[in-house]
């Protein structure tokens, strides 16, 4: 397999916030990156049910931790169950720590990092790169 051809390792992202303009800006930010599809979702129970049926194409997880139905501690926890390997982030506004739900899913290793919003765009790909095997190749 050759360095040169990302298309090889095509796998998924998927960006899952209730806020819609917030799910279409990440996701924009996040087609930058070579050899990843990137795909949005505001309902974190779809997200999981698309996870379900392309387990093995998703290579990372970025979920909001409030939203509605589901929050992204629960969508995150059942996306580990789903697919061992796929990197799970979660992002909030609030203070994680505090929450003791957070604070578990560290412990049981299935969130792999945190992101603080708001959110600095460089700062978001720079970290998502951090995390995804291959992901360094933008120019």
């Amino acid at each position: 397999m050759s360095e040169g051809h990302t298309h090889l390792q095509h796998k998924f992202i998927g960006v899952i916030d209730d806020e819609p303009d917030l799910v279409f800006l990440f996701t924009e930010a996040l087609k930058q990156l070579e050899g990843y599809s990137v795909f949005g979702f505001s309902d974190p129970k779809l997200a999981l049910k698309q996870l379900t049926a392309n387990k093995s194409n998703y290579a990372l997880l970025l979920s909001d931790l409030m939203m509605p139905g589901m929050t992204g501690i629960e969508l995150l926890r059942e996306s580990k169950k789903v697919n061992p390997s796929i990197v799970c982030i979660l992002m909030s506004a609030f203070d994680p720590n505090s929450d003791p739900a957070y604070v578990l899913s560290v412990k049981e290793k299935f969130i792999d990092g945190f992101i603080e919003k708001p959110v600095n765009m460089e700062q978001l790909i720079s970290d998502i790169k951090g995390k995804l095997p291959g992901a360094g190749d933008v120019p």
